[in-house]
């Protein structure tokens, strides 16, 4: 089962994917769409110190501040004649550490759209990494 979700604020849409569960090592996708008409500034993603920010997609460029990734609108990539479309970024993380106690352990992400310093939009997602039970025979 995949994190989808579908969120509307003022008839705006968006929709998160976060890929449903990793190993340790493994990449985790995040891809979130919204509607042409959603009026934003900038993006801020929030990620945990131990999650590695590994690429970003369909950015043209971005600002890492201390954990936060600052993206700009005009740095996120625009196609077709009118380019505006698509309105999409994918990130992408990494969890590298394999000693972790338990058999899973749960990251929370989150994606802020601002306008004019003022929040607009709050996305969270929660990364699973999950760390199989090995036995010798």
């Amino acid at each position: 089962m995949t994190k989808n979700q579908s969120i509307s604020i003022s008839n705006i849409n968006f929709e998160t994917f976060i890929g449903p569960w990793v190993l340790p090592n493994e990449e985790i996708p995040v891809h979130i769409t919204w509607d042409k008409d959603f009026d934003f500034d900038f993006i801020i993603t929030k990620v945990p110190r131990d999650l590695d920010f590994v690429e970003a997609i369909n950015i043209l460029d971005y600002e890492i501040q201390e954990t936060n990734i600052k993206i700009l609108k005009d740095n996120i990539k625009k196609l077709g004649s009118d380019h505006i479309f698509p309105n999409f970024i994918g990130l992408i993380f990494v969890f590298r550490d394999n000693n972790f106690n338990g058999l899973k352990i749960f990251k929370d992400i989150e994606i802020i759209y601002y306008k004019n310093q003022d929040m607009l939009k709050n996305i969270s997602l929660i990364a699973k990494i999950f760390r199989p039970r090995l036995k010798d025979i």
